[in-house]
């Protein structure tokens, strides 16, 4: 059996789907994008599984659609330019990068 906060997350997830008068198709997908991994070092034993690999598999998208952005947006770097770009969640590799962008837009 869910823990009672568990439950009461499915509630609200039903809520929110009604006030924004959508439906999603898997329910537990946002279920589960909202289980971060905090809450279950804090609540051990619950069997629940952390957000962490869609936060993984969300940022790998994030970054397709910007390095495609970069790439259109600057047709003229080449890719020592573009690639330390801060395009993901860690620190840029050359902090400089963004500065030495061509001007080219």
């Amino acid at each position: 059996m869910l823990p009672n906060t568990i439950l009461n997350l499915v509630a609200d997830l039903e809520k929110i789907q009604t006030a924004l008068d959508l439906r999603f198709r898997n329910p537990a997908l946002l279920e589960l994008a909202l289980i971060h991994s905090s809450y279950l070092n804090e609540r051990p034993g619950q069997g629940l599984t952390s957000n962490e690999r869609l936060e993984f598999l969300g940022d790998a998208v994030l970054g397709l659609f910007i390095a495609d952005r970069l790439y259109l947006d600057f047709p003229n770097a080449d890719e020592g330019t573009l690639h330390p770009l801060p395009f993901h969640s860690g620190p840029p590799r050359n902090p400089d990068a963004v500065r030495c962008l061509p001007q080219d837009r």
